[in-house]
């Protein structure tokens, strides 16, 4: 995955760390190298709890809200991967 030559930001850096992939510096442009276990995990812990998480935002109606933008709908189905995500990992490791 290439993310051009400007390094990414930290929360991006954070958001890729927990699926074990390794950020590298090639050629003058930032990489994302991904094995076939870092990416099945990236998908089950991540990219599908994710999605989930505005499912469960929607559910209780927040997004309905004039105040509510969608930085706030992305901050929150992030959380709720990165804590669920984290559960996970500890049931089967």
């Amino acid at each position: 995955m290439r993310f051009g030559k400007k390094k990414p930001e930290r929360k991006i850096l954070n958001w890729y760390q927990p699926s074990e992939t390794e950020f590298l510096h090639e050629n003058n442009e930032w990489v994302l190298q991904w094995t076939e276990n870092s990416i099945k995990k990236y998908y089950l812990e991540g990219l599908i709890l994710h999605e989930l998480g505005h499912l469960v935002d929607s559910y209780f109606k927040r997004y309905w809200s004039k105040t509510y933008k969608k930085n706030k709908a992305e901050n929150y189905a992030d959380n709720f991967a990165i804590f669920w995500g984290s559960k996970l990992r500890k049931s089967y490791s």
